[in-house]
């Protein structure tokens, strides 16, 4: 969160960074940059600082590889065709939570998130991106086909979470993969 929105936009339920007049990196207010500094990839065959629900609701992410154990709905594999994702199916609110300790390390902060997402069934719910401060940074709904996608988030907070949020039908498992963080300090 934070940073109130100049340098972005929202598109079709994306938050995208405008690229700055020299075509790098994000365009900040006063023609300032947001320093990144280093990014990690989460491919989730280990998830360092990665939690997931726990509650009754929030109810926890699935973490999988290969077809999800259900029929016309949640991808055939990770991202790329292998590997472990994580996935939500049920009814109510899933979390899959992200606590920074990558970039807190060395005293920064999560600037931006790019990862893949797959939302494939006909009951599909809502997924999104929230921050620490419980801004919705990023949401979609709803069926987008039997593919993944990408997204990148500006976030600029201390950690993140994904949430799922599903009514009274079961028709949809969206998935989490290849999630990158980039580390950095928030623009002035």
């Amino acid at each position: 969160g934070g940073g109130g929105g100049e340098g972005r936009r929202r598109l079709s339920g994306h938050v995208v960074a405008d690229a700055g007049a020299d075509g790098e990196g994000p365009a900040l207010s006063a023609g300032r940059r947001a320093r990144q500094l280093s990014t990690v990839t989460f491919d989730f065959e280990t998830a360092p600082g990665w939690s997931t629900g726990g509650g009754n609701p929030p109810y926890a992410f699935t973490r999988n590889s290969g077809a999800s154990p259900n029929d016309d709905t949640g991808p055939s594999s990770g991202y790329g065709g292998s590997g472990h994702y994580y996935y939500a199916y049920g009814i109510g609110l899933f979390t899959l939570a992200y606590d920074g300790s990558a970039c807190s390390a060395s005293g920064q902060v999560v600037a931006t998130v790019a990862f893949h997402y797959h939302m494939y069934g006909r009951d599909m719910g809502e997924l999104r991106l929230v921050d620490a401060e419980g801004r919705v940074d990023w949401s979609l709904s709803g069926d987008q086909g039997d593919a993944w996608r990408a997204a990148s988030v500006d976030v600029y907070d201390a950690s993140f979470r994904f949430e799922y949020v599903r009514g009274d039908q079961l028709g949809g498992e969206p998935a989490v993969d290849e999630v990158a963080v980039s580390c950095g300090i928030a623009p002035p």
